[in-house]
């Protein structure tokens, strides 16, 4: 087995992107909540790729465009315990079950100066990883109108095929317009490194995600 690295800069896909996420949180009593999150990154790109090799004292130059894609879609389900509250502040902890489900593609239409004659080829690796993962949130209200909310996860297992780690965090301020409705301007960055083992090689995927997020809420 010959692993195979892809760097998805060298590929042409863009290091700026937009994401989405849900997430949905209900409360089962005074001190139990449950947390459900659902988020997407999908990006790809083009690329001319230009690779010089010598055979048989002949030098060729391969050209190479190349079309790439990359998705991963997390899936977290959380059961949260209050652990500190006081009337402007709540502390919650919690466990439950993280899913990475990763899918990257690369086309390549390809030829050899010199000659050769061009030739398309396609590749694809899919990763889909269910495994544990611990989380921690931070409520903290200023006033009636300003809060302030920090989300934490975390993940480090080896379950089955699967093996890797996860770090999640989330910053955010939120503007209650109404009682139900809030808006919310926040600073995130999500990294995983997760490894299936198949029977005859590996699927690893290797990313770091930052930037900034905007959200709409509301409370029922």
């Amino acid at each position: 087995y010959d692993p195979v690295n892809v760097h998805i800069y060298r590929i042409g896909v863009d290091g700026r992107y937009t994401s989405w996420m849900s997430e949905y949180r209900y409360r089962l009593s005074d001190k139990w909540q449950f947390s459900a999150s659902a988020y997407r990154f999908n990006n790809g790109g083009t690329a001319t790729v230009v690779k010089d090799f010598n055979f048989d004292c002949v030098e060729y130059t391969v050209d190479a465009e190349v079309e790439s894609s990359l998705t991963v879609d997390t899936y977290i389900i959380d059961a949260m315990y209050e652990v500190y509250q006081t009337d402007a502040t709540e502390i919650t902890v919690g466990a439950g079950l993280h899913m990475l489900d990763t899918q990257a593609s690369i086309r390549a239409a390809g030829s050899v100066e010199g000659g050769a004659s061009g030739s398309t080829e396609q590749a694809r690796a899919n990763l889909l990883a269910p495994l544990p993962n611990l989380r921690a949130n931070v409520f903290h209200a200023f006033n009636d109108k300003w809060s302030l909310m920090a989300t934490a996860g975390w993940m480090s297992a080896n379950v089955d095929a699967y093996s890797g780690s996860f770090e999640y965090l989330h910053l955010r301020g939120q503007y209650q317009v109404t009682d139900a409705f809030g808006l919310s301007l926040g600073y995130q960055l999500a990294a995983f490194d997760i490894t299936e083992t198949l029977g005859n090689g590996k699927n690893s995927f290797d990313a770091q995600f930052t930037g900034v997020s905007a959200a709409i809420s509301y409370a029922f």
